[in-house]
């Protein structure tokens, strides 16, 4: 939960002074479980501008990455180094400052916390032919999924029942196999790795922390042996540079078709049962939602595919992924998501699909800055003991703040 607070709501109408305004946002996790916190966003209301090396609270003292958005307005991004965690129930805050020479009227804010979730989810009875990677959070596959390739995760990784993965298990985190899950390959690991019944690794368990084998299940070869340095995202799938996303939004109708040229679009929508054509080139979209039964034809003909998304990608059920050209393998597209990748059941989907982030929780305050006109001037008297005293009084249109004593009553 997201609440941001700002010191000064009422200010002098002079017209020449840039005021400074400080904001405070605090992030609370409502849960039950703790959670990580990878990042802050907030965009300030139009006008405003932050006020260099004036970040501190408990979440990091540094500056934001600034970007100045189609509307005018600042858009602030915090990232930190190591996820930050806040347990159930905690609250932390992240304080700046911002300035302006204001008029009169409502300013509010945006506020976004990100934070480690699913990074990748597949729902049950799908097929990956490519591999799965969650660069900073956890990749979950559930029951009766089968992927081609290997599963990466910067954060834990979860495989339901009769999950099948073909070409080994990578992970920072705990990797947990449910009941009758086969990895062929090997699994390296930061954290423990957990077999649960008649689970089965055709390869080595590499781990810094326990192996636990539950009855049945079995490992057909070491045990014993370290995961030493792990690459989590590889380096090719970094290539080219990602496209920024902006422009028309995308929809393809329900029932309808669309053959879309390369280039940077706006939100990317498939109604159901609708087909997009994508060939060889470069992608990207504020966010893709995919519709059930809707198909992906993937044209590589004349080389690679790449897909950008700003957002999260969303596959609803049965949803359907094929190469149409006589060139090409699932190795030459890469679906590349800022925050998380979520495929409902029954998909069939081809390629490398990598969420750099996680999820976000966001909360817009309003309003975090109420400007209003107002004249000032100061009051002198004595009390009956003859004590001199003095206030600040504010006399404006606002009727609640005529003759409202301010500072030293």
């Amino acid at each position: 939960q997201v609440t941001t607070t700002v010191d000064q709501q009422v200010i002098a109408n002079d017209g020449v002074t840039t005021y400074i305004y400080t904001y405070t946002s605090s992030i609370k996790n409502v849960g039950t479980i703790s959670q990580h916190l990878t990042g802050f966003r907030e965009i300030l209301p139009l006008g405003f501008d932050y006020k260099t090396n004036s970040t501190s609270g408990i979440l990091t003292a540094n500056n934001p990455i600034a970007t100045l958005l189609t509307d005018g307005r600042w858009q602030l991004d915090w990232t930190f180094s190591s996820p930050i965690e806040i347990q159930a129930g905690l609250t932390k805050d992240l304080v700046f400052q911002a300035e302006d020479l204001v008029s009169r009227g409502n300013y509010s804010t945006e506020g976004y916390a990100f934070y480690k979730g699913h990074g990748v989810r597949i729902h049950k009875d799908s097929t990956i032919d490519g591999d799965l990677i969650g660069a900073i959070s956890k990749v979950k596959l559930d029951k009766d999924t089968t992927i081609t390739g290997t599963v990466r995760a910067g954060d834990k990784v979860d495989l339901k029942k009769n999950v099948v993965v073909q070409n080994g298990v990578i992970a920072s985190g705990e990797v947990k196999l449910d009941k009758d899950v086969i990895v062929t390959g090997n699994i390296l690991a930061i954290g423990d790795v957990d077999l649960k019944k008649d689970a089965t690794v055709n390869g080595d368990v590499c781990s810094d922390g326990d192996v636990d084998l539950a009855q049945g299940a079995s490992v057909t070869g070491s045990t014993e042996c370290q995961p030493g340095t792990l690459t989590i995202v590889p380096v090719a799938l970094l290539s080219p540079s990602t496209l920024s996303a902006g422009g028309t939004d995308i929809e393809v109708a329900k029932n309808g078709s669309l053959a879309l040229d390369p280039g940077a679009y706006g939100e990317l929508e498939l109604k159901q049962n609708a087909t997009l054509t994508l060939s060889a080139g470069h992608y990207a979209f504020e966010k893709i939602k995919v519709d059930k039964n809707s198909d992906i034809d993937l044209d590589l003909t004349n080389g690679p595919i790449t897909v950008d998304v700003a957002g999260d990608i969303k596959f609803q059920k049965s949803v359907t992924m094929d190469i149409i050209s006589q060139l090409g393998s699932a190795s030459d597209v890469k679906f590349r998501a800022q925050s998380s990748i979520d495929a409902h059941k029954d998909n069939e989907l081809v390629g490398t699909f990598l969420s750099l982030g996680g999820k976000k929780e966001a909360a817009i305050t309003w309003p975090s800055a109420v400007v209003r006109v107002m004249d000032v001037f100061q009051v002198s008297t004595t009390n009956a003991n003859g004590e001199i005293g003095s206030f600040e009084a504010w006399v404006g249109t606002d009727s609640g703040m005529i003759n409202r004593p301010i500072v030293d009553r």
